[in-house]
């Protein structure tokens, strides 16, 4: 992918369909993961649900749907093709059965069953897909989760605009023993083994591009949640907020960074710009002003860590550093 270069501030403003067809004509990127982490602590903080409150996962998710959606939107509005969002893993399975049921009666029948969410895929040419092990939720006795897939799987088959997949019970390294299975059956089935697109195939249902952005708020870690088989290669981003608190330029930023300094740049195995004595001495300033900076380190503050935030993209001006 190769792209005529263009400063942030010019990027920045560019109408939303202007960047869309430039994503369009780059090929790239396809596929996003989007990690909804934080949303307990965005209802504690942001809607002031009480924690202990009987009705806090009702309230939380009713709270958080529509900025969810408009997420959804604003990224699919890039024309990316396929959006990742797993959300429920085996590590949130093994919490207590209370945060369990409520994610399954509440949260999943807003987003798989409920009016407001399937009026959503419909008006946006969205087709969603479940990935992860549904026969295992079954198992754990949510008929109703499995009902509600097969018919929303069913109702957005059509739509082709875009694919939404909503992951449940789909820890990567969990969910490759069941590929494993799932590969054994088919060389049972056919006699030999299946290709890569077919593996991908058996697992998603359809053949996936691998993961281009991977985003994650509030915590420096991919928690086992980039999607199997599709992942190695992703750009990795970190909102230092909540996904429903960030600007509306949040996933703007990402794109022009991706495209313009990761993409272009840094992914090459060779340098084919012969950088001048001034761009060389203002990365050594940089080195040299953060030798103690580790992007990851933090703090406590109550019951939650938050990342520090001292050697930021928001320190620099225009390539300088902000001294």
């Amino acid at each position: 992918m190769y792209i005529d270069e263009m400063s942030n501030d010019a990027f920045m403003g560019l109408e939303k369909r202007e960047v869309a067809d430039l994503i369009e004509s780059a090929g790239s990127p396809k596929t996003v993961v989007l990690v909804p982490d934080n949303t307990r602590r965005t209802g504690i903080i942001y809607k002031k649900i009480k924690s202990g409150s009987k009705y806090f996962e009702r309230d939380l998710f009713n709270a958080l749907s529509s900025p969810f959606r408009g997420l959804i939107k604003t990224i699919f509005d890039h024309k990316i093709k396929y959006l990742f969002i797993p959300s429920l893993t085996h590590g949130n399975l093994s919490r207590n059965k209370k945060y369990v049921d409520s994610h399954f009666k509440i949260a999943t029948r807003l987003i798989l069953n409920e009016e407001k969410w399937v009026n959503f895929y419909e008006e946006n040419g969205i087709r969603v897909r479940i990935y992860g092990d549904v026969d295992l939720i079954q198992t754990l006795g949510y008929h109703d989760f499995v009902k509600w897939v097969r018919n929303i799987e069913s109702a957005t088959e059509h739509n082709s605009r875009h694919t939404l997949f909503w992951g449940y019970a789909c820890t990567g390294s969990v969910e490759t023993m069941r590929i494993i299975r799932l590969c054994i059956d088919f060389n049972e089935k056919f006699g030999r083994h299946p290709s890569n697109q077919e593996i991908r195939e058996l697992y998603y249902g359809v053949n996936v591009d691998d993961v281009d952005i991977f985003i994650r708020p509030g915590e420096i870690r991919d928690s086992d949640c980039q999607p199997p088989l599709i992942s190695g290669n992703a750009q990795m981003y970190f909102p230092m907020c909540p996904l429903t608190e960030l600007d509306e330029g949040f996933f703007k930023e990402i794109l022009y960074d991706y495209l313009f300094c990761r993409v272009t740049s840094g992914g090459k195995k060779e340098y084919s710009k012969q950088m001048d004595s001034s761009e060389l001495q203002r990365i050594q300033r940089f080195y040299d002003q953060n030798q103690g900076t580790i992007i990851g380190l933090g703090e406590k503050i109550g019951d939650f860590w938050v990342p520090s935030v001292k050697s930021s993209i928001r320190q620099t001006v225009r390539g300088e550093i902000v001294r």
